[in-house]
């Protein structure tokens, strides 16, 4: 199997070389080798365009991972946080939402519950766990189409959590920034099935 590079570069190869001695050993093990080969040499030639490579050869697919998003808390859970958070100091109410949320959806259903001012939720964000914050990424790219970091800042509108991810992002140095959007490219959420 080749992946769509290698395959590019093998049609390229056979197109422009007419010998190709490092196969000589293996058509002299069989002359059925050389006859496979000068007829696939044939085939290749008519093909016009390197894409055309990926139709010839067999291709390998890269897939990406499959992740799936934590559960929501039970809104009695939910609704417990909120008492405690209410009644925190500003540290405390880090700690709780940093610890007890692990759903994107349950920091959504947060940020619609609660109000605070933009530095404690720089301070959250800058508290989250590395690997919520790639969730949420997902959560918000699946929600909202986006493929590339571009999309998403230049998004106008949307939600609350949209809107401090967005914030979030602009505090990242470039390299940061795009080690978290490669998630997009090697992540995909696991499609709900409700049936």
């Amino acid at each position: 199997m080749l992946n769509q590079i290698e395959a590019h570069y093998v049609l390229r190869k056979i197109k422009s070389q007419k010998n190709f001695p490092e196969l000589e050993p293996l058509f002299q093990q069989n002359d059925y080798y050389r006859r496979v080969f000068l007829r696939s040499q044939v085939i290749i030639c008519q093909l016009l365009e390197p894409e055309s490579a990926v139709h010839f050869f067999v291709i390998e697919q890269t897939r990406k991972k499959q992740l799936e998003l934590p559960s929501t808390m039970s809104t009695s859970a939910f609704n417990q946080l909120l008492e405690v958070y209410s009644v925190a100091d500003e540290q405390e109410k880090l700690r709780l939402i940093t610890s007890e949320i692990s759903a994107p959806a349950d920091f959504e259903e947060y940020l619609e519950s609660t109000e605070e001012n933009s530095e404690f939720y720089k301070s959250l964000f800058e508290n989250f766990n590395k690997d919520f914050i790639k969730t949420l990424l997902l959560y918000l790219a699946n929600k909202y189409g986006f493929t590339n970091h571009a999309e998403i800042i230049g998004t106008k509108g949307g939600s609350e959590v949209l809107s401090l991810f967005k914030d979030y992002i602009k505090t990242l140095e470039k390299q940061e920034s795009d080690c978290l959007f490669d998630t997009i490219n090697e992540y995909q959420l696991v499609p709900h099935d409700f049936t």
